[in-house]
């Protein structure tokens, strides 16, 4: 074993040394090039652009250049192959080559070094040049003639005169990682008996403990910080063992305290279907005492027909009612390799959930029909005048018009759901700000007053002082007031009666909308801010109403972190009031 781990170490030793060679001869490789192709381009770029600029002289000249003879003699003097090229990207000069072979370059406006000096100002690259079958450092710059961009002059060198540096380097650093892996391989055979005695010495030591011997110790110091850790680590394994024993059963009460801090409900039984163990939250959940429990049938505590066959093969989840509340339990074997084993039950209360269910399915139903009814009135009567099954210009007029209020009250709904979903959602921001509560008042009066005019309605604002003001926005209260007396209005008969008062405290404003209408008997009052809530659902629709006013209003309440709420005596009358924070 000890030759077999020996063997192991040095074989990844080696391996290591060759990744770190290869990794590193890499990342040389490309640092070198990097560097060595800035330099290069340091000492490039001012004698292209003092080649550029004496070539802009020449053709500034009295007399005229020849562009090639020019790219040869400025080639003798650096000592770099020269290129000429106009702004079309045509070449006129080129110190390597002449006659038929220049005339016969192609066009260079789409090298990259043309173009980012285009741009810039200076280009370069370094690509492969397949007619001299080496690789070229290409730099470009523009040639500027009598004050304008003529082209460019572009000078090239052959960046393969530096590969003899970099093979150099590289083969110093593969020599000196070789006699360093040899140098490794050295110590760790040297050091590695040691090592091994020290192994073996451990290994006593954990077959006494096997055995039970609980006073065996493993030498420590062994001059090796992983092995002195594992004989420490080993050792305080056997001085805690005790420890641990009694530590178990301190962790059994961390998880009884656990159990007891959880909201779900937890219940433990047995294979006779006993109660072995049960949390707070279950025993408030069936109001129950927790020292009841113990000991009896879960059909006992939870009395619904299906728990018990269900805690039996607890498989899949279970949905029950108990007391008007609905709960979803599921159940989990505490050992699953013994046949007869402990079940754990986790009991949640989904009331709410289930409350919040049955409201979307009721705001789906109620919309569809909402919007079902105008839908088929417009489709009928369109089809009617469609196919001419009307009598005269006058029941032709009154089919458009019966289409027009069924698209207006589709209208009014539309926009109510969208103001409403704009409110629920968050997505409008509220702008408040101290307002004179009587101008509100007055602006939702004069909203609905022609409305109150035409059934001879009194509407009279009592005991609002000007000086009273609130934090409010004024565009969303404005809406909830109008929608509070639009709804008075519509529910008070001819001449009536609507009354706007305020109650105001020390920390709290409450505003009153009182008619002498027919009210809203009591059965009807803990659901009347709900979505598409109608108390005589025939006669809303018969008035325009959307069933959305309410539960608009309520939520323009809360965002003014205010409340609503109804008073109502049937045959009597109603009062809705509004409270806000001052």
């Amino acid at each position: 074993m000890a030759k077999s781990l020996k063997s192991r170490l040095l074989s990844i030793t080696l391996l290591t040394i060759i990744c770190m060679i290869g990794l590193l001869s890499i990342y040389l490789s490309a640092v070198s090039r990097h560097y060595l192709l800035n330099i290069t381009l340091k000492g490039m770029e001012p004698l292209a652009r003092l080649t550029a600029e004496n070539i802009s002289r020449s053709m500034t000249g009295p007399s005229p250049v020849h562009l090639d003879s020019l790219a040869d003699g400025f080639s003798k003097i650096i000592g770099y192959r020269i290129t000429i090229i106009d702004a079309t990207g045509k070449v006129w000069g080129d110190s390597d080559e002449d006659g038929a072979n220049l005339a016969a370059m192609d066009n260079h406006l789409g090298r990259p070094e043309i173009r980012n000096a285009s741009r810039t100002g200076s280009g370069h690259s370094l690509r492969y040049s397949q007619t001299l079958k080496k690789e070229l450092i290409y730099l470009a710059v523009p040639v500027i003639a009598r004050g304008n961009p003529w082209g460019y002059c572009r000078i090239a060198w052959p960046f393969t005169d530096f590969a003899s540096y970099r093979w150099h380097l590289f083969l110093s650093l593969i020599t000196g990682f070789l006699m360093a892996a040899a140098l490794l391989v050295f110590i760790y055979n040297t050091y590695w008996n040691t090592v091994i005695l020290s192994i073996r010495k451990i290994e006593a030591a954990v077959r006494r403990i096997k055995n039970g011997d609980l006073s065996a110790r493993a030498p420590s110091k062994q001059g090796s910080r992983e092995i002195d850790f594992i004989a420490t680590s080993l050792n305080e394994l056997a001085q805690s063992w005790e420890q641990t024993l009694t530590d178990r059963d301190g962790q059994r009460l961390r998880l009884s305290a656990v159990l007891q801090g959880m909201s779900e409900g937890v219940i433990v039984i047995d294979n006779r279907q006993r109660i072995t163990m049960v949390n707070a939250s279950a025993c408030q959940m069936f109001g129950i005492e927790h020292a009841a429990c113990q000991g009896k049938l879960l059909i006992e505590v939870i009395r619904h027909p299906d728990i018990g066959e269900w805690s039996q093969r607890p498989v899949a989840s279970l949905e029950f009612t108990v007391g008007g509340k609905n709960y979803l339990a599921h159940g989990s074997p505490l050992e699953n390799e013994k046949k007869e084993s402990d079940i754990v039950i986790v009991i949640t209360d989904i009331t709410d959930y289930k409350r919040l269910e049955n409201v979307r399915k009721d705001f789906v139903a109620n919309v569809s029909h909402e919007l079902k009814t105008p839908l088929s009135a417009i489709i009928g009567y369109s089809q009617a005048l469609h196919e001419g099954n009307y009598q005269n210009k006058e029941q032709m007029n009154d089919f458009l018009e019966r289409i027009h209020r069924q698209s207006e009250r589709m209208n009014r709904i539309i926009n109510d759901l969208l103001a409403l979903s704009a409110l629920e959602t968050g997505s409008y921001e509220i702008n408040l700000r101290s307002v004179p509560l009587r101008e509100l008042l007055q602006r939702a009066l004069e909203n609905v007053q022609q409305q109150a005019d035409q059934k001879k309605q009194v509407m009279s604002l009592k005991n609002i002082p000007d000086i009273l003001q609130i934090k409010a926005d004024e565009v969303k209260m404005v809406q909830a007031l109008t929608n509070l007396l639009d709804n008075a209005s519509k529910y008070t008969p001819e001449k009536g009666k609507i009354d706007i008062s305020v109650e105001s405290s020390e920390n709290s404003i409450r505003i009153k909308i009182s008619d002498n209408g027919s009210g809203i008997s009591t059965e009807h009052l803990p659901r009347i801010f709900e979505r598409f809530y109608r108390v005589d659902k025939g006669r809303s629709r018969e008035l325009g109403g959307t069933g959305l006013g309410l539960a608009i209003v309520k939520h323009i309440a809360e965002m003014h972190r205010g409340k609503m709420g109804v008073e109502s005596v049937l045959g009597e009358g109603s009062t809705f009031w509004m409270e806000l924070p001052v």
